[in-house]
C-alpha cells in the first residue's frame, strides 16, 4: 500500500534536495515500503552486468565507438 500526499515543496527542503524547478510549488510525495529484494541490491551498478561480458571483445573496447560510427555512416 502506498501513501500519497500533496505538500508545499518548501516544507521538504530540510529532508530532500529538490530541483530548483520544484521550489515554490506543490509537489506530490509518495511513500511506499521497501521490499527485501530492494534492500539486498548492490549500492552501485559497478559489475552488475559482468555475467554478460565477452572477454574476447575486451581488447576492442578502445575502438568500439569509432568502429560503430564508421559502420553506421560509411555508406552515407
Amino acid at each position: 500500500m502506498d501513501y500519497i500526499q500533496t505538500i508545499e515543496s518548501d516544507k521538504l527542503l530540510s529532508l530532500f534536495a529538490l530541483p530548483n524547478s520544484f521550489l515554490g510549488k506543490k509537489v506530490e510525495v509518495i511513500v511506499r515500503p521497501v521490499h527485501d529484494t530492494v534492500l539486498k541490491q548492490q549500492d552501485s551498478a559497478f559489475g552488475c552486468l559482468h555475467k554478460y561480458a565477452n572477454p574476447a571483445l575486451i581488447p576492442e573496447e578502445d575502438r568500439a565507438w569509432e568502429k560503430a560510427v564508421k559502420d553506421k555512416y560509411a555508406n552515407s
